[in-house]
């Protein structure tokens, strides 16, 4: 009786954490609404679609099972938060009152059926005039081919979460296709489509690894040079002059003058010496925490927080077209060595010593990686959006606000001061309310009054998720908080 009890008190906990969690996601889509945001039939026909895979789903619940990792049981396979999130953002980024294909069809596969989705895409490409374009075939068939190759391959990622990924994925491949198509001879190639390149060219060639595995030797080599090829080829085809030397490689030359360029009043390679000066002032206390062996997993992981906040904060308010890519190429490297690590004796101690056996499984380790594309997507996407007015300071430095310095004061004060659980995953409120005044406080000291407000909810709505969702809040904070942002910009 006591392990029916015990069994019935947490599916009774999980379905309280979901319902919040559901009513958080629902206010998101309230304030596009409420802010009068142009909400297309899109998200009207995803969320009809959303409703009927549910009633599905709970007319067949004895043979259903939720595709969760085992370590997150908590019944919750990311279908709400797949549907709301990416259409969400790309909705509220529209500045203007005409319909943004890209938000349609970003919409329009924001669902965890395929089937459904692939029907809704076709009613609505017949039914929209504007989704005829060669843009919107080039999305299809790369979100096909993505969800196709992503089914089943690593039980580590929630079927919403990796439906978030694939639909990045699908966004960085067709964009990259689309840029390196308009042909324009210049010299000027913007730090944007470079980094669009390089990202598409080194997903391009993670994924032909997965499907041809070599030996790690070969599989280095294929790292540097898919990259660097679809960078050298895009430079090339959009007809960039070389500034330097007609000796050097396209890509290395727009690089060196990249760097010797100022911003913001200063050349962009003092970013680089100030991330050396960081890197030799923090080494002698990084490896005291490492050798410290009283020091918890969840204490060690947040010092390498604290430490992107000082490496990433000061170059993103200064040089945020710096930042914005070396956001870029330390994705692409820390992808290859996570295609790498299993052969590397000593990179795979390294990894396992960091595991958070409640957001990673050995077989693929993607905390690390989320926490960087957390960090880059708010700036990101105010270089995307153009003029966000007063907000564009406080949404490029929102990934660091909410993971660098919020998740790691919740969870240092949680696992040191924390008594009282509430939500999911061993939430404490102590550990949420210093999530929430530490973003809070820090946001106010440096962000214009104008966006106070701004600051508080969405500040607010990120704790409240945290505490609510086993799914990776790296992924789901950034994100939804960019969100928020943007619908209550002044």
């Amino acid at each position: 009786m006591t392990g029916r009890h015990s069994t019935s008190m947490a599916k009774a906990k999980n379905g309280k954490s979901l319902a919040t969690e559901g009513c958080l996601w629902a206010v998101v889509i309230v304030l596009l609404i409420v802010q009068r945001r142009p909400v297309s039939w899109a998200v009207l026909l995803t969320m009809l679609q959303y409703a009927i895979e549910v009633t599905l789903k709970c007319s067949h619940r004895k043979n259903y099972s939720t595709e969760s990792s085992q370590w997150r049981k908590g019944g919750d396979d990311g279908g709400l938060m797949e549907v709301a999130l990416l259409a969400s953002l790309f909705h509220s980024c529209r500045m203007a009152d005409d319909y943004n294909n890209l938000a349609k069809l970003v919409t329009l596969v924001s669902s965890t059926n395929v089937f459904l989705t692939c029907i809704s895409f076709v009613v609505a490409t017949y039914l929209d005039q504007t989704l005829h374009t060669i843009h919107s075939a080039v999305f299809a068939f790369t979100w096909l081919c993505l969800t196709a190759l992503s089914r089943g391959r690593h039980a580590s990622l929630t079927k919403g979460e990796s439906g978030v990924l694939v639909t990045l994925s699908t966004i960085l491949i067709s964009e990259t296709a689309m840029q390196i198509k308009c042909y324009s001879s210049c010299t000027d190639i913007s730090h944007e489509i470079v980094s669009l390149m390089g990202g598409a060219g080194c997903l391009a060639t993670c994924i032909a690894l997965v499907i041809w595995r070599f030996p790690w030797w070969i599989r280095l080599q294929l790292h540097l040079v898919g990259p660097l090829a679809i960078i050298e080829t895009g430079l090339a085809w959009r007809g960039y002059s070389p500034l330097f030397n007609d000796y050097l490689p396209r890509c290395l030359d727009w690089l060196v003058g990249f760097l010797v360029s100022p911003e913001g009043g200063y050349p962009r390679y003092f970013g680089l010496i100030y991330w050396l000066v960081v890197f030799v002032v923090s080494f002698v206390p990084t490896r005291l925490v490492l050798e410290t062996t009283d020091l918890s997993v969840v204490i060690r992981r947040k010092w390498f927080h604290a430490v992107a906040v000082i490496l990433f904060s000061p170059v993103t308010q200064i040089l945020p077209q710096l930042m914005s890519l070396s956001y870029a190429i330390a994705l692409c490297v820390l992808a290859v060595l996570e295609d790498l690590r299993r052969d590397l004796p000593a990179l795979q101690s390294f990894y396992l010593s960091f595991i958070d056996p409640t957001k990673d499984d050995p077989e693929l380790i993607v905390s690390h990686m989320f926490l960087i594309l957390g960090c880059a997507l708010p700036l990101w996407i105010s270089e995307w959006v153009g003029d966000t007015g007063t907000a564009k300071l406080l949404l490029s430095q929102w990934g660091i606000l909410s993971l660098g310095i919020g998740d790691a004061a919740g969870a240092v004060i949680g696992s040191w001061y924390g008594k009282h659980q509430w939500g999911q995953n061993r939430r404490t409120i102590e550990g949420s309310l210093a999530m929430w005044t530490s973003v809070t406080i820090t946001g106010i000291a440096f962000i214009p009054v104008d966006n106070h407000l701004a600051l508080f909810v969405a500040s607010t709505i990120a704790t409240l998720m945290e505490a609510f969702t086993l799914l990776m809040d790296n992924l789901v904070l950034p994100i939804l908080g960019s969100t928020v942002i943007l619908l209550l910009q002044k």
